[in-house]
């Protein structure tokens, strides 16, 4: 038998084995949902908002609390749901608020609020007047689950698995009793609470409700109960129905406002800020003692031509060179001199010193120092200088 035979025998044994294993295995069909919609990709409480407006509610679903700010906004509204906004409300919207509930108003309000980092979720106005708090895990939260065909086929691929242990609510003496589960791991402290109705599970309390006035006060830990995933799991929408109560409005708003850039900054790195100033301003401060006062810059004025000549004549009698500024007037003389009185400048110094004093009218003494003598001092320099003025005037 050629071996292209045993190759050929070996691929026909293989597909008649795979055919009989297919033709022999049981065939599970599986019911697989389909992906979420636009709106619910959008609005995480869409199931909620159409379960409640099933049972035949006028729901009004918005982002953000600016409705809140609109006078007489809740004048028509016998619920609020605020989902997402614990430390987001000021204190006169606060007071606000639940002055509408003591006319009569029922709020349900969670301790939750994404948008907000953990170090700003420290407080709450309408849960500090209650006496809530609100305890979070210290880690990070939970990833959700990515369910696989096999968890399809194991039937653990539902939200609602044994992860999340349920809690019994009663919500009268004598009345019914339901289960619901909670997929945060957040809770209430009520050390300083007197609530009328607290739901507790194995982690602890996890809501809340209070009579205010002639209006209720629902605060819970997560409303994530209620969102797309969970609100099919056990009685969580039956639970949303009873909060909601036998109000036919209900205004339900999820808020968006995040922490500001500046206010991240100085909760994370408030010692880095004020540290980086503080070196600006002692940059500041040195540099204005580096450079000294401001000098006011003096316009360029033009100087008289005798200025020049002063300046010059005290630069060269500070140098010791005082015969400097008197050879140019003697040499002036003695020019004009040999001009008028020819062989001037053979005569004997007696006789040039007596025909300039004959000519001038001074002293031969006066001409013989002002001509030949050097000047030790201000006052014999400024004689000497007048003399010669004298002398050149009379020739």
């Amino acid at each position: 038998m050629t071996k292209g035979r045993i190759w050929l025998i070996g691929l026909l044994l293989v597909t008649g084995g795979l055919g009989w294993w297919l033709w022999q295995t049981e065939w599970v069909e599986i019911h697989q949902g389909a992906t979420p919609t636009v709106a619910a990709k959008r609005n995480p409480y869409l199931a909620a908002d159409r379960f409640l407006q099933a049972q035949g509610m006028a729901v009004q679903s918005e982002i953000g609390l600016h409705s809140l700010r609109r006078p007489g906004q809740l004048q028509n509204i016998e619920t609020l749901l605020l989902i997402d906004a614990y430390g987001a409300l000021s204190e006169a919207l606060a007071g606000q608020v639940l002055a509408w509930v003591w006319d009569g108003g029922q709020l349900v309000m969670a301790g939750q609020n994404p948008y907000r980092i953990p170090e700003s979720l420290r407080e709450d106005f309408l849960f500090d007047h209650f006496g809530v708090e609100v305890k979070r895990p210290s880690g990070r939260p939970r990833e959700a689950f990515e369910f696989t065909v096999l968890d399809d086929i194991l039937g653990t691929a539902s939200p609602c698995g044994i992860d999340i242990d349920p809690a019994e609510v009663r919500f009268a003496p004598g009345g019914e009793q339901v289960q619901v589960g909670f997929p945060s791991q957040n809770r209430l402290s009520l050390e300083r609470a007197h609530s009328d109705l607290v739901v507790k599970d194995h982690r602890g309390p996890r809501l809340a409700q209070f009579e205010y006035g002639a209006g209720r006060v629902t605060l819970l830990a997560d409303t994530r109960l209620w969102t797309n995933n969970y609100i099919g799991c056990r009685d969580n929408a039956y639970l949303l129905w009873k909060l909601v109560g036998d109000g036919q409005s209900v205004l339900v708003l999820r808020n968006q406002e995040a922490t500001s850039l500046s206010q991240i900054l100085w909760q994370r790195a408030g010692w880095c800020l004020s540290l980086g100033l503080a070196l600006l301003v002692l940059f500041l401060w040195r540099q204005g003692l580096r450079f000294g006062p401001v000098a006011v810059e003096v316009g360029r004025q033009r100087h008289r031509f005798m200025e020049h000549i002063q300046a010059s004549a005290r630069f060269l009698w500070r140098h010791g060179q005082a015969a400097t500024l008197v050879e140019t007037l003697r040499a002036d003389i003695e020019a004009k001199v040999a001009q008028r009185l020819p062989g001037y400048a053979a005569w004997p110094e007696a006789r040039q010193h007596e025909e300039l004093a004959r000519l001038t009218g001074l002293s031969q003494t006066q001409v013989a120092q002002a001509m030949a003598a050097a000047p030790q001092d201000e006052l014999r320099f400024t004689h000497c200088v007048q003399d010669l003025q004298t002398i050149r005037n009379n020739l």
